[in-house]
């Protein structure tokens, strides 16, 4: 059971720390570090890539000291060699690994990714789109989507996309003799079969198409690792840069749909977009999206990432508990958004103390920080705010990232987010205590054993609620923060006991939440489902006659 903090000097204590860990039984495990073997290919020197999956599986590329530069790096599945630079491919005859892109694992387990590659027949056909070890499509082939014109050849990749219906999302390269320019882009779909083979390619668009809505015409897609994505529905999100008014030549699209266009006002009020080149972007599967970019008017507060159409976080803003450190950069790494609308993000803000002042973000929870958090009682120095620096599994349970730890060594580490957690803010109440949630037991879809969600250092003798849903919120309101997205559930009213009056913090609330989920009440409550609750209390001395507790978040296990 979670402590509770008392008193009037404790809980402005509280209050006055900066930036801390989500209390919860969380685990920083780590998965490769700097200096592990890799049995027959030498001991890691660096770190590439990294991927996870919804069951939590893991790839993770790395360079090693072999001392044969064209076989030294490495992918890393599950603690285990799979696949090293130099080793043969089944297609094209005579082919080998040259070298990895980035990894792209779904919940099967199958990766997609553009190889390049060692031992071809000619200089124009040295990379691939493979989906595992099968060869989908090589640069030299000839491309089958209508669009293109007859005889169009793909001249190379960037970035693919894999999903759970095993499509393939690709921005491809080709020399499309209708197109102008020496080398086009085009958006474009791979389907496979679960053995690989090729289906189908479909075109999504290519350059000089006129996206909808627009007259003026593409120039060229985004093509960075993370400017693309691809759902399980098949939707694609996309950047891409039109001719036109350079002042509105970047866009952002969902399949056919407009997000958002330079020039056009965003999600803050009185602000317009000013620059969405290059954007970190993600989807997932329900059509939410999250991206970054930047805006007109003061540049101490131009950087927003948006989800789902809402402001998320801006520069200069700063979140409860952090000291009023405001934020100057969100790194130029990924914004994964999770099928549950969590997005992780990094951060970094003006703490004067520079060993501290960057973190990995959960929605608006610090998860991870520099300088504070441990993993095995050794200290995280740095954090990669980088390229394929940290992921997050699509059902948002499974969290890696790469980090330097305050000994010098570089490593990739796992976190299970799908342990309860604390995240979110407490509302001081009237006798200037913070009210706590906490939990004793686990969530479980078949155990009668309680999994017992509680509050404590509440006022005694007062009526209260846990509510709950299944999307986070930090949204001020009623002089506190709403931790739980509409819609909301109510679970029966409590009475929080305690000393006799006059009014102190000895109250206590408890809900049993296993039995509600084994009640069948809710036909949401499933094994797998995250669950986001809070506990709504009365307080009658407080301007709003109200009080809120921090908020918990939790996995329903088997």
């Amino acid at each position: 059971m979670r402590t509770s903090l008392t008193g009037r000097a404790l809980t402005l204590a509280a209050c006055l720390l900066g930036p801390a860990l989500p209390i919860g039984a969380q685990t920083i495990v780590p998965l490769v570090v700097e200096g592990d073997v890799v049995v027959g290919v030498g001991a890691v020197t660096r770190i590439d890539n990294l991927a996870i999956n919804d069951l939590g599986e893991w790839i993770v590329e790395v360079d090693t000291d072999h001392a044969n530069a064209d076989a030294d790096g490495a992918l890393i599945r599950g603690g285990a060699l799979w696949v090293r630079e130099g080793d043969p491919l089944g297609a094209p005859a005579g082919a080998t690994v040259g070298s990895f892109d980035s990894i792209i694992l779904n919940t099967a387990g199958d990766v997609s990714q553009n190889l390049f590659l060692d031992g071809t027949a000619g200089s124009f056909d040295d990379s691939g789109v493979y989906y595992n070890a099968a060869l989908v499509i090589q640069e030299s082939a000839v491309s089958t989507a209508a669009g293109f014109t007859a005889g169009t050849p793909y001249i190379g990749f960037f970035e693919t996309r894999l999903n759970d219906a095993n499509q393939i999302l690709i921005v491809a390269s080709v020399d499309d003799p209708a197109i102008p320019s020496t080398v086009d882009r085009g958006l474009v779909i791979a389907q496979v079969t679960s053995a690989g083979a090729l289906v189908s390619e479909t075109l999504l668009y290519k350059e000089g198409d006129a996206l909808p809505g627009q007259t003026d015409t593409v120039v060229d897609f985004e093509t960075g690792a993370h400017e693309i994505a691809l759902n399980d529905a098949g939707q694609v999100l996309f950047g891409a840069q039109i001719t036109g008014d350079p002042a509105r030549d970047h866009v952002i699209y969902v399949d056919g749909t407009l997000i958002a266009q330079e020039g056009d006002p965003s999600p803050v009020v009185g602000r317009s977009w000013s620059s969405l080149s290059s954007p970190e972007l993600d989807l997932e599967e329900h059509g939410d999206y999250a991206f970054s970019g930047s805006l007109d008017g003061d540049p101490a507060s131009n950087l927003l990432i948006v989800r789902a159409g809402q402001k998320l976080i801006q520069e200069g803003d700063s979140l409860p508990g952090m000291s009023g450190y405001a934020f100057t950069s969100f790194g130029s790494g990924p914004i994964d958004i999770a099928d549950t609308g969590d997005v992780l993000w990094y951060g970094d803000w003006d703490d004067p103390n520079l060993d501290v002042d960057t973190g990995l973000f959960l929605n608006h929870t610090l998860v991870v920080q520099e300088g504070v958090t441990q993993v095995g009682g050794v200290l995280i120095d740095t954090l990669r705010g980088v390229q394929d620096g940290y992921a997050l599994s699509d059902n948002g349970l499974y969290m890696v990232f790469e980090a330097i730890l305050q000994d010098g060594r570089e490593g990739v580490f796992l976190i299970e987010i799908g342990e309860p957690t604390v995240y979110c803010t407490a509302k001081i109440n009237s006798q200037m205590c913070l009210p706590l949630i906490g939990y004793t037991g686990k969530p479980s879809s078949s155990s009668a054993t309680p999994f017992r969600v509680n509050a404590t250092n509440v006022l005694n003798n007062k009526n209260g609620i846990l509510f709950y849903g299944y999307q986070p919120l930090s949204l001020p309101f009623q002089g506190g923060w709403l931790c739980v997205a509409p819609p909301i559930r109510r679970t029966p009213p409590q009475n929080s006991g305690g000393n006799p009056p006059p009014n102190d913090c000895s109250g206590v609330y408890d809900f049993d939440f296993n039995a509600l989920i084994l009640s069948g009440q809710d036909p949401l409550l499933t094994e797998g489902q995250l669950v986001y609750s809070q506990y709504w209390t009365r307080d009658p001395s407080s301007p709003s006659t109200t009080g809120l507790t921090d908020a918990l978040r939790f996995a329903i296990t088997p």
